[in-house]
């Protein structure tokens, strides 16, 4: 219930016309799939995201953009359930990679 009441619509209801666009934002400040997969291990959700990421890869209906869209929302839902999720928030935020994942 976390996952998508507070993860995927709240994600939604708080960006509203710019979630996209700031997912993707997100998705690029990291780095790509090894940067959010980086941040997904800090939280101790990888392996979720991981899978979504692999899944995502054979789908040819959607954009590249669509795709980091879709793992970036699911990074959130899945920070939803440990209690993560106002970290993860200000991460997708933040202006820096640096301030996101901790590096020095």
């Amino acid at each position: 219930m976390t996952h998508e009441a507070v993860g995927h619509l709240g994600a939604r209801a708080l960006l509203g016309k710019d979630f996209g666009p700031i997912l993707n934002d997100f998705w690029l400040r990291m780095g790509g799939t090894r940067g959010v997969l980086k941040v997904a291990r800090e939280y101790g959700i990888e392996k979720e995201v991981a899978s979504y990421v692999d899944d995502l890869a054979g789908v040819d209906s959607l954009t590249r953009i669509q795709k980091r869209v879709k793992v970036v929302d699911e990074l959130a839902a899945h920070a939803a359930t440990t209690g993560e999720i106002s970290k993860l928030s200000r991460c997708i935020s933040a202006s820096s990679r640096r301030r996101c994942i901790g590096l020095p």
